[in-house]
């Protein structure tokens, strides 16, 4: 994948309405930019495929948070050139993995302070039964969530 150091820069600190829109384009276009690697994730089931991907950002990707009241978003060109990023772009680029893997997922935004305002996201995978399975690159365990006080699921492929 070429670089493209495409980023996004957005002045806004926790993750807004307007910041929500940006990360849903963002993963249109990290769609396209990961079509001829999300191969690499396949296995056999969803769930094995998820955790390829969930270790691939744990043992891969630096977690750098972003500056206070500047959020930046990666898109997958630059991410994995730069091999750095926070939950925003972990998301996009999980996301983009596992829509070309046609595999059902969303995001969820959570906050864990007692506010509705979003402060992480990472994702799901829906099941065979129905239920979801998190996947967050920035946790330390596979297939659990923290606790949050506000919880929001964003459906991205059905």
């Amino acid at each position: 994948m070429q670089f493209l150091n495409q980023r996004k820069k957005v002045k806004q600190n926790a993750i807004s309405r307007d910041l929500v829109q940006e990360i849903c384009r963002a993963y249109l276009i990290a769609v396209e930019q990961t079509k001829n690697i999300a191969k690499k994730f396949a296995a056999a089931t969803p769930e094995e495929s998820a955790k390829k991907i969930w270790l691939f950002l744990r043992n891969e990707i630096t977690y750098e948070k972003d500056k206070p009241n500047f959020q930046q978003l990666f898109l997958p060109s630059s991410f994995l050139h730069l091999k750095k990023g926070d939950c925003k772009s972990y998301a996009i680029f999980a996301a983009a993995i596992l829509s070309n893997l046609k595999i059902e997922n969303g995001f969820c935004l959570t906050s864990y302070n007692n506010t509705e305002r979003p402060s992480h996201i990472y994702n799901f995978i829906r099941l065979r039964n129905g239920k979801c399975l998190p996947l967050d690159g920035c946790y330390s365990k596979f297939g659990i969530q923290k606790n949050p006080s506000y919880f929001r699921r964003i459906n991205l492929l059905k």
